[in-house]
């Protein structure tokens, strides 16, 4: 599958943002950007790197925010 420049540049102008336990604030990521609170919240984890994975949009085909929420319950 190719990605069009198109969609790189969304992918890359988009901003994931992590949702933690709540006693934390959640974290902004963006493709390209060192986040230091990603820095400190894996070193306090004893971690040295994460991975994001979302069954929303799989393969980048746009689907219904129902369809979506459904994919997420069915992890």
């Amino acid at each position: 599958m190719s990605i069009s420049e198109e969609l790189i540049a969304a992918y890359q102008q988009t901003i994931y943002r992590v949702l933690l336990d709540g006693a934390s604030p959640d974290i902004d990521l963006r493709v390209g950007a060192r986040s230091a609170a990603m820095d400190s919240l894996l070193a306090e984890r004893g971690l040295e790197c994460a991975a994001f994975i979302s069954s929303c949009n799989p393969r980048s085909h746009a689907l219904s925010v129902a369809e979506n929420l459904l994919r997420m319950q069915q992890f």
